[in-house]
């Protein structure tokens, strides 16, 4: 049994190594766009307020590198096609709480189907019941947001808006925006008016 049981952590410690990472998104659009036909475009911040910085600047360049991709052209001038407004937040988090029963990965206790169980400390296993206390896990979740909108310029007819959420334990957005703006532009520009949940491997393990 102690041999059984050695086995199946080691299985499982190899088999959550080999997963990676993800982070996963809910995105929404609406839209009348036609297919690209070699349109110009600028990008520009979408709340006046925002500072056409260096760190907007970055989120442009992963913007700008897809729209290039389905077809579109960066204007070398003011004048252009079409103009694209784009924005991006994180919010302050909220704290969260799970509990769970213990496992060997968290350090505390592994169960079987049968409402018992093996728990281990330096190594060696010992039996455990099933009803004994859970572990309970306190956590902040944030929220980032990013959002784009495309609009023709000549008519000023608002052609896409699109909208990018992810709940995430991490606040950090220059790490997170190169996939929030992936999520964005996957399946673009995807069906109007229909939420689908977008989930974009990160490569980390």
């Amino acid at each position: 049994m102690l041999k059984i049981l050695k086995l199946i952590v080691l299985l499982s410690v190899l088999g959550l190594g080999a997963c990676a990472s993800s982070i996963r998104t809910d995105v929404v659009s609406f839209h009348k766009l036609e297919k690209p036909k070699g349109q110009t475009f600028n990008i520009v911040p979408k709340e006046e307020d925002t500072d056409a910085g260096l760190e907007f600047n970055s989120y442009a360049s992963l913007v700008s590198t897809e729209l290039r991709a389905l077809g579109y052209s960066v204007s070398s001038s003011p004048d252009a096609d079409l103009v694209v407004k784009i924005s991006y937040s994180v919010n302050d988090g909220k704290e969260k709480i799970k509990s769970y029963p213990a496992s060997p990965f968290m350090g505390g206790r592994f169960y079987g189907n049968w409402g018992f169980g093996f728990g281990f400390a330096n190594n060696i296993f010992w039996p455990r019941d099933y009803f004994s206390r859970s572990e309970i896990y306190a956590y902040t979740q944030y929220t980032r947001m990013f959002e784009m909108d495309i609009i023709q310029i000549n008519s000023g007819e608002i052609l896409f808006e699109g909208r990018v959420i992810s709940p995430g334990k991490d606040k950090r957005l220059p790490e997170g925006m190169p996939y929030l703006v992936k999520a964005l532009f996957s399946d673009f520009p995807g069906e109007s008016g229909k939420t689908r949940r977008v989930t974009i491997s990160t490569g980390n393990k």
